[in-house]
């Protein structure tokens, strides 16, 4: 950090540069007797030093005289084209990422430069090239396509190349519907998002989401169904219930008022749980929620209208 500071301002430059010398020539002392194992890390070292000392030229030096020592390797290879990258001299990066001798990881890394251009078009030919190469792999390829499609809004090719990931690889057939389900939703495509969650076996997560969707529909019915077998989770439970009390305010017949001055209303009560969750009953003279549906564990008189108040302490809530 220090040699950063020196080498940032004019005033102090020759100083920061005096000081990366004499680290660097620290360095290349202890590299003289090193074992070839042990000069990776030392030459990585005075690249890093070359670094924080604005030095460009000097750490594609070092990496190449690196090579020299103990031969050029795609280690030494991904280490110039990082930086090659980082200075954004893109051409660069892929010419030295096309020299790899695993070829595989070479042009998965210049899949990645062509990203890093916002050129996913030519991202993708390099997939389909590693679809010929290593077809063994093809399901890690095609979903990087899929991400690609996804990342830059083209979303029924992506779900298209997420429905053959269920043939590719149906080990995962749970991901795949779940991002399949997502990128429904994300596109207010309701109907088949909750399809699509319903085949993914991410529960209780998925009866969330399924209501969810179905509370955007305005299917409050469908909505407290899926909330309800959520309850039978003991950890989804609390969150749940919160879920089915903000559900029933969004229904339109959801006032329900009581008679006279004192009435025995049945409340669920949920004690506080880790996440902070509480759920009370609080006088309210404008409406009153129907809680018939619930468990009814306790009661509470209480004069006028009741609404139950949901309390989200320390977490909020997606709903």
């Amino acid at each position: 950090m220090r040699l950063a500071f020196f080498v940032k301002h004019s005033s102090t430059r020759s100083s920061g540069d005096k000081l990366a010398d004499q680290i660097i020539a620290i360095l290349m002392d202890d590299s003289i007797d090193a074992r070839d194992d042990d000069l990776p890390e030392l030459f990585r070292r005075m690249a890093r030093i070359h670094e924080r000392a604005r030095r460009d030229l000097e750490i594609i030096k070092t990496y190449e005289a690196l090579a020299k020592r103990i031969g050029m390797n795609d280690s030494i290879r991904g280490n110039l084209a990082d930086w090659h990258r980082k200075m954004k001299r893109h051409p660069k990066a892929r010419e030295i990422l096309s020299e790899f001798d695993d070829k595989v990881a070479g042009l998965k890394q210049i899949a990645s430069v062509w990203l890093d251009e916002k050129q996913p078009d030519q991202a993708i030919r390099i997939f389909d090239r590693l679809a010929k190469l290593a077809p063994e792999e093809l399901a890690e390829w095609r979903q990087s396509v899929a991400e690609i499609f996804k990342s830059i809004g083209k979303y029924d090719e992506a779900i298209e190349v997420y429905k053959e990931l269920i043939t590719l690889a149906p080990t995962q057939n749970s991901t795949w519907y779940w991002t399949i389900g997502s990128i429904y939703e994300d596109t207010d495509r309701l109907k088949p998002a909750i399809q699509a969650y319903r085949r993914s076996d991410n529960y209780p997560k998925a009866y969330f989401q399924m209501a969810k969707c179905h509370r955007e529909l305005k299917e409050y019915t469908e909505a407290l169904t899926l909330y309800h077998q959520a309850l039978a989770t003991e950890s989804a439970a609390p969150d749940a219930t919160l879920a089915i009390g903000y559900t029933y305010e969004e229904q339109a017949d959801k006032k329900m008022p009581l008679n006279g001055s004192s009435e025995h209303v049945n409340c669920f009560h949920v004690p506080k749980t880790p996440a902070g969750h509480t759920l009370i009953c609080k006088r309210n003279t404008e409406s009153a929620l129907p809680l018939g549906v619930l468990k009814k564990s306790s009661s509470l008189d209480l004069t006028g209208y009741c609404n139950p108040i949901f309390l989200r302490l320390r977490h909020r809530l997606p709903w």
